[in-house]
């Protein structure tokens, strides 16, 4: 229905009314704009000789940039957050903290329809804007993928391997190691296996690093080469860098470089089981040949 017509009669306000009261309702609330409204609505109960309801009138909830929040934004669909890899339970539990109205002992918590039933105040509704925080949507989208990991890991091992194949065409992972990444604190959603930059080198190898001099890439290729285990290699890599006189933690930064492209990242003992002993001998192998290219003397 259209608020305003040519003839100049409040149709839109009279259906407002007639409906709601046909409908029995009890109680209306609705964003501050309609402030203006509900004396006109309040006059047409009078007319008819109904009760009206009890109003409330709420404060907006507004984009993090403190701009209004609009149907035409495309983020405001339901669709846009399942397609990104959001959970239903997810985007109850966001809704919820962006507005108030719950008395939660913990809103770091997941909950179901029915607690959240029983949980609502109207006293506790907020009385300011609200800015949505999506970081505590993907806090919250966390929860909901440990919870369904602990209780259907086949189905959600199933969903990655859909979106692997979607995306990289292929899902170059076990069941098990797959199950490993899932469970990463960098995995807030399904999706971010290929979005999120520091599990790319997973499905990408990095361009070759000459970060580490040909002698250092040449004797930890021989490290990792003769032992299986990378707790084994690990302790070899720091008497390594005890008798070159270098530091360790700079080195171990610069073989993430050289194993993913990134100097910060993943802890080097997940890359190490994620990519295994060959993949990793292939990447150091890689830039090993690069410094030797790159270096003046070859």
């Amino acid at each position: 229905m259209h608020i305003s017509f040519s003839d100049g009669f409040p149709t839109y306000h009279l259906a407002n009314v007639v409906d709601d009261h046909h409908m029995q309702i009890s109680h209306v609330l609705r964003g501050y704009e309609w402030q203006v409204s509900t004396s006109k609505h309040w006059l047409l109960y009078q007319a008819f000789g109904w009760t009206p309801p009890i109003f409330g009138h709420l404060p907006l909830i507004i984009n993090p940039d403190g701009s209004k929040l609009s149907k035409r934004q495309g983020h405001i669909h339901v669709e846009h957050y399942r397609d990104q890899g959001y959970y239903p339970e997810t985007i109850l539990n966001f809704a919820i903290t962006a507005g108030g109205g719950f008395h939660l002992s913990n809103e770091n918590e997941l909950n179901d329809m029915s607690d959240l039933v029983q949980a609502f105040d109207i006293t506790e509704l907020k009385t300011s804007f609200s800015q949505l925080n999506f970081v505590k949507l993907d806090a919250l989208n966390k929860l909901a993928l440990q919870s369904r990991l602990k209780i259907q890991p086949q189905l959600m091992i199933k969903d990655a391997k859909d979106h692997l194949v979607k995306t990289l065409g292929q899902v170059p992972l076990t069941d098990e190691m797959l199950l490993f990444v899932l469970n990463l604190d960098r995995i807030n959603r399904i999706t971010d296996l290929t979005i999120n930059p520091d599990v790319q080198f997973i499905w990408h190898s990095p361009k070759p690093s000459t970060c580490l001099g040909q002698d250092i890439l040449g004797e930890i290729m021989e490290i990792i080469n003769s032992n299986n285990e990378f707790r084994e290699s690990n302790s070899l890599i720091r008497k390594m860098t005890k008798r070159r006189k270098t530091s360790y933690p700079e080195t171990m930064q610069k073989l993430r470089q050289v194993l993913t492209g990134l100097p910060d990242g993943l802890p080097i003992k997940d890359i190490y089981f994620i990519l295994g002993k060959e993949q990793c001998l292939e990447r150091v192998n890689n830039s090993l040949i690069g410094a030797k290219i790159k270096s003046p003397t070859s």
